[in-house]
């Protein structure tokens, strides 16, 4: 700021169109300069006792001023006359900074990361929840959450309930898709590292946008949607009732006359491993539960089932 203006504003001699300009510098500007002046103000300002019960009166008119949606010429002569007939700038400059601050207070990012050895819930600022599974992250700016949109980044895998909102629709940004919904339960799993992302809805109704294709689909509660990252494609199939799309969250892996060749599969995604089993299996069934939180319980228990070996590879 023009050192010019700021000894002006110090003399009560601002003209309305510099008065006008100085404010709306106050609001930008940097707080150690704001501070610097202001304290300068208070080594300089001699208040005039004529005026006793002035400063209640101007903080008053200050709070009008500042909550007015578009200002208008007129409220503008109204700053400058109380500036010039109280002689009391440093309380208009000090009311006009410090009130921007509280009413348009500076975004603050959050970013929650979990690593390969733990699981964490985190509570969003509308109330909505994620459960995150291992080496997960989710991100969002506090300014993200209005009454008109709620956005997140994610990447990983995590157990979402979201409220619901008719006005504020909820966005989930990821690699290669976006996810909106209105209040729902789901589960979404979307390692930037794999094949595909895989979104699977217990209750409610989500639409899934690929990026790279412009495709957006709906999908409904027990179906599971999977977008291939290096096409763009995005299928949707039913989900049987015994799904293990939200096995992380309960520990279990659920069977119901499952093919070994599935439940082989489904233990290889959970533990991130390769199984090698030193029978041919194909043609037997296996329905039960099957730990997800220990891979040397979970292979021992089809070993003695079915007599066979098992190996473990990463």
């Amino acid at each position: 700021m023009d050192k010019t203006i700021i000894e002006k504003y110090r003399k009560n001699q601002l003209s309305e169109e510099e008065l006008a300009r100085f404010i709306e510098w106050v609001k930008t500007a940097d707080e150690d300069e704001v501070h610097a002046i202001i304290d300068e103000d208070m080594n300089l300002f001699v208040p005039d006792r004529t005026y006793p019960d002035k400063e209640s009166e101007v903080k008053g008119r200050l709070d009008d001023i500042m909550n007015a949606d578009k200002p208008r010429p007129s409220i503008w002569r109204k700053v400058a006359a109380i500036a010039a007939s109280l002689l009391i700038p440093i309380l208009i400059f000090g009311n006009i900074y410090f009130y921007n601050k509280l009413t348009h207070p500076t975004s603050v990012s959050t970013a929650i990361a979990t690593d390969s050895r733990r699981m964490t819930v985190v509570t969003l600022p509308d109330g909505s929840s994620v459960e995150l599974n291992q080496d997960s992250r989710v991100r969002y700016e506090s300014s993200d959450f209005t009454k008109d949109a709620r956005t997140i980044d994610f990447e990983g895998e995590g157990y979402f309930k979201i409220a619901k909102s008719e006005t504020a629709p909820f966005k989930i940004k990821s690699a290669e898709l976006e996810v909106t919904v209105h209040g729902t339960v789901f589960n979404l799993k979307a390692y930037p590292q794999a094949e595909d992302a895989k979104l699977a809805l217990i209750e409610g109704s989500v639409s899934l946008a690929s990026l790279k294709t412009g495709e957006v689909v709906k999908i409904a509660p027990n179906e599971e949607a999977t977008l291939n990252y290096a096409s763009g494609a995005i299928s949707i199939k039913k989900l049987e009732d015994e799904n293990n799309a939200t096995a992380w969250t309960t520990g279990k892996l659920r069977f119901n006359n499952a093919e070994m060749s599935e439940v082989i599969l489904e233990i290889e995604e959970v533990y991130g491993c390769h199984l090698s089993v030193n029978k041919n299996l194909n043609g037997e069934h296996y329905t039960g539960v099957i730990p997800t939180d220990n891979i040397l319980v979970a292979i021992s228990i089809l070993e003695k089932i079915y007599n066979v070996h098992i190996s473990v590879t990463e």
